[in-house]
Order: C-alpha cells, then structure tokens, then sequence
C-alpha cells in the first residue's frame, strides 16, 4: 500500500517507440538544430529589405523586386520542392547545405554591394549582377528553409508522435511554432542591433558568419537525432518505395484547415506517409500566391512618399480575411464565442471558495478526532 504513491510519481517518457523511450537529449538536439536553422533564416528576412533600400535609395523598387524574386520560387518550385522530401532520402543534407550555403553567397553578395555602393555609377553592369545574384541566393535559400520546414514539422515530428496520444503531436508543434516565434522576434532585435550600432555591412558580415559556422552544429545536431530515432530512417525508406501523389486529397486538405501546426497534425491522419511533403508544398506555393502580390503592389508604388497606400490596401485585406474567416467559423461551429466555458468558469470560481472554506472546516474536524483519540 505505501508503494503505491511512489509509482504514481514516477514519469513516465514523453514518447515510447517500439517500447525504447526516445532520449529527451534527442528532442533538445531537434530544438536547438531548429532554433539554428530559423534564426539564420529569420536575420536575412529581416535584414534584406533594409540592405535593398539602402543599395536603391529613395525607393522600395529594389527590395520590392527582391520579394517578387523569392515569392515566384515559392509559388513555381514549392510542390516540387515538397515532392524531392518525399522522394529523397539525402535531403537532409541538401537542405543544410544549400540553405547554408546560400545565405553565405547572398550575405557576400551583399557586403559587395554596401562596400562598392560606387559601382551603381561606375560599373552598373557589374552592380546589377550583384543584385540579381542576391535574388537568386535569397530565392534558393527561401526553398531550401521550405524543405526543411517540410521536413521537420511534416515529417519527423508526426513520425516521432506515432503510436501515441494526439496531445504528444500537439505539443511537439507547440514547441517548435514556439522556436520559429521566438526566432522571428529575437533576430530582428539583434539585427537592428548591430545595425544601428555598428553598420548595415557588420550585419551582412554576422549573416555568413553566423550560416558559415552553424552549418556544421545543425548536422552535428540533426544527424543525432536521425540516427537516433530508427523510425526516421525507416519513415525516408517507406516514403521512397511507396510513391503514390493524391492531388486532390492534397487540395481537400488544404481547403479544409490552413494553420500549419494543425495541418502537420492532420497529415498524420488524412494524408499517406508518401505524400506529406506534396502537402507542405502545395500550402506554401498558395500562401506565396499572396506574398507575390504584396511585392508585385510595392513594385507598383514603389515611391515610399506613397507607402501609406500599401499601408490601406494592407490593412483593407487583412480585415476582409479576418470577416471571411469569421464567417467560415461561424458555419462550421455554429457559434464564435464559448459562453458556456465562460459561465462554467465564472460558477467554478464562484464555488472554489465555498469548497475551500468546507475543506477547512473539515480539515479542524479531523485535527480535533485525532487530539481527543
């Protein structure tokens, strides 16, 4: 009888495969592997604008261009992209190396750029292969940061909740929405940083530093991690020798839920094993549709005197969406707001007083039973 309180406190492992407990180091390496790869990639979304603006002065033209150039490769190569993490089984590799790689040749790129500012007058031929070389690095590493987006939040984190609980899923893209949220507010911060502090070319310099040497942790960490979870590997080989792309339950699913952390947990039910990279592809080429007509608008009204248009029309759009999906909630549950909760909370907290007040008196009942024993 006295044993049992010592088993009910025992904790119990986070996920079990094939009745082995995952290492709870494999899940930090996975963390920190993602918080590196986000980082450098949330410096440079923040970063480019600023160094665009400053090689064309006076003009959002250049970093509208450089949008329209990142956006078209997403909408054109995202399925294909999506269709090479099913396919592949070395993309792991191909990720980090050309993400990293990259981000070194756009930050290098870059610093010519801000460090020959004369060639704008002097060489302009030579200035505009610069900046369509920066496009083309940016739009590389932009599908590059979607296959590893693909693969560690459609594929490896439904692999490693397999066989558990739906809440093991749920948190497991809790934490890393979180790694991504963290990453995109903390690096701007640090950018701006070194930007207002130093200049816009110690950034660039920071930028292929910080790629240039993450690039070793990040195989270091994620190769750990797939040779640390058999199913990883297993999951690659399945994906590999059972092809079959299913177009429309891919568009079904798309319609249905947009969220990326929900739609990473649908894919583990709705969604065949070999097709959970065509999904995340497909998803990001529609939401870049989007993307590439915001940067097509800035291209359009490029003269920033002007910017309060864009600022309108932004704010317009994302007030309709809001009203549609307000809508659309509305006609699948039937209500907006849970006023139920709210009046089982407000009548919980109400009778947690009372409870507790009977708790105390029961509780001077048992001290005085126990003096008169």
């Amino acid at each position: 009888m006295e044993r049992e309180p010592l088993l009910a406190k025992q904790e119990k492992p986070l996920l079990d495969t094939q009745h082995n407990s995952i290492p709870s180091s494999l899940f930090t390496y996975l963390y920190v592997g993602h918080f590196f790869a986000r980082w450098g990639a949330r410096m440079w979304e923040f970063s480019v604008g600023l160094y665009m603006i400053n090689i064309w002065p006076n003009s959002l033209l250049f970093a509208a261009i450089y949008g329209v150039a990142e956006a078209s490769s997403t909408v054109l190569f995202g399925a294909i992209v999506g269709q090479w993490v099913d396919r592949l089984t070395y993309v792991l590799r191909l990720w980090l190396v050309t993400q990293n790689l990259a981000y070194i040749i756009a930050g290098g790129t870059v610093i010519a750029l801000l460090k020959f500012s004369f060639l704008k007058s002097t060489n302009f031929t030579a200035f505009i292969f610069l900046v369509i070389l920066t496009n083309i690095s940016g739009a590389i590493a932009a599908l590059s940061t979607l296959a590893g987006t693909i693969l560690i939040e459609r594929e490896w984190v439904v692999v490693m909740s397999e066989g558990h609980p739906p809440e093991t899923l749920t948190k497991l893209n809790s934490i890393i929405r979180r790694i991504d949220l963290i990453s995109k507010l903390g690096a701007p911060v640090l950018s701006g940083f070194v930007i207002s502090f130093v200049s816009l070319t110690s950034s660039a310099v920071s930028l292929a530093l910080w790629n240039a040497i993450t690039i070793w942790v990040e195989y270091w960490l994620f190769i750990s991690v797939y040779n640390g979870i058999p199913a990883l590997g297993e999951s690659s080989q399945r994906r590999v020798s059972r092809l079959s792309p299913s177009v429309e339950e891919t568009e079904s699913l798309l319609s249905d839920d947009g969220g990326n952390s929900a739609l990473a947990e649908e894919s583990c039910d709705h969604v065949p094993e070999s097709d959970r990279g065509v999904v995340g592809g497909v998803q990001n080429s529609l939401q870049s549709i989007l993307d590439l007509m915001t940067y097509v608008m800035g291209i359009i009204i490029s003269n920033p005197q002007d910017f309060w248009q864009l600022t309108l029309i932004s704010f317009m759009l994302v007030t309709l969406a809001a009203l549609l999906y307000t809508v659309h909630i509305y006609h699948v549950r039937k209500h907006l707001f849970h006023f139920e909760k709210l009046f089982s909370w407000i009548q919980w907290s109400i009778r947690s007083p009372e409870k507790a007040e009977m708790l105390t008196q029961a509780e001077k009942v048992e001290v005085l039973t126990s003096n008169e024993s």
